[in-house]
């Protein structure tokens, strides 16, 4: 379940048929590929959920205005539209507001080459800690992404799952300086000079992770392991639930597609709460306050993970009970 908001909060074409060129990620369209029923239950589900759908809103309160947009870190060309929808914004917002801006990504860079800790373990060793059977598969994964056994078997639980989350064709697009929304908004920024805020330290996520049990870990560790398979093609599909606005139904999509693989029910549930509660609830609630002391000093543009904007922990419907009004701008990106 965490690797759904790994790849995403950090998300074509016909039945069975290749998804389209644009995307960094190519594959058959699993969504589109369910059988029907499954498809409308799905749907049902994610409809149901307050702001289930959009990407682009914007927030009133008075005279204090927020364009808030949720954010895809998948290279797409598609996202060219989402930009031009928003390029007017850039002159009349005071500062964009990101998840995490250049200078926290060279924090965290710098980090990661002085402390050791945030990368390894110093105590014991994933084989250790794992059954045989899932560091066989493990080691084997970490060998298709070029990481050799001794090293992989010395990495922290979460810094695993996170280059597990990643397909091949995630890494080689980021490789090759492609990227998502977040990083389109923040290189316009940046030309039109508009000051770049975090909403978040820099090192946020592995806390976060450090907050986990060992049993959580390793069932974190197994599920992402287990969903290595078909990761393109995966990942593909989830560029196009957000292409199509359809943001709450990626995680119908991820929940579908753990039950298929034979997770239990109630196990399935239990690490989506845990996901959410820990990745996206928490998280939310501390950004909603600076998001707001910062509105009251003027327009500002808000970029984040677009799973961060649904449902009732979500970004929109925390400043709705904060007394704003929330509009859709942009509900998909018209393809």
């Amino acid at each position: 379940m965490l690797r759904k908001i790994l790849r995403s909060a950090m998300l074509l074409g016909s039945l069975f048929g290749p998804v389209a060129s644009h995307a960094a990620c190519s594959g058959a369209n699993l969504f589109d590929a369910l059988p029907r029923e499954v498809r409308a239950t799905m749907l049902e589900r994610a409809h149901a959920v307050t702001h289930g759908q959009g990407l682009v809103w914007r927030a009133t309160k008075g005279r204090q205005s927020i364009l808030l947009i949720g954010t895809n870190h998948v290279p797409d060309s598609r996202h060219i539209a989402l930009l031009q929808e928003v390029q007017a914004e850039f002159g009349r917002v005071k500062a964009l507001y990101v998840e995490a801006g250049p200078d926290e990504e060279a924090a965290l860079q710098k980090a990661m080459a002085e402390r050791t800790d945030l990368m390894f373990m110093t105590d014991k060793t994933l084989p250790d800690i794992l059954p045989e059977a899932d560091w066989q598969a493990l080691r084997k994964a970490g060998k298709d992404r070029g990481i050799p056994g001794p090293l992989l078997a010395k990495m922290q639980p979460a810094f695993v799952m996170i280059t597990l989350a990643m397909p091949r064709c995630m890494i080689e697009a980021l490789q090759t300086g492609q990227g998502g929304v977040d990083k389109r908004l923040i290189a316009e920024a940046t030309r039109q000079h508009v000051p770049i805020v975090a909403l978040e330290p820099y090192d946020t996520l592995f806390r976060v992770m450090d907050g986990l049990s060992q049993e959580d870990a390793i069932a974190m560790l197994q599920s992402t392991l287990a969903a290595t398979e078909d990761g393109d093609a995966t990942m593909a599909t989830m560029a196009d639930l957000y292409a199509r606005g359809e943001v709450q139904l990626i995680w119908e999509f991820e929940r579908q597609q753990a039950l298929e693989r034979g997770d239990p029910p109630a196990e399935v549930e239990r690490q989506l709460a845990l996901t959410h509660s820990l990745l996206i609830a928490g998280r939310n609630r501390s950004w909603v306050p600076e998001i707001e002391e910062a509105a009251a000093k003027g327009p500002i543009m808000v970029a984040a993970g677009a799973l961060h904007m649904v449902g009732e922990d979500g970004v929109l419907a925390l400043l709705e009970r904060d007394g704003w009004k929330v509009s859709p701008q942009m509900r998909k990106l018209g393809f």
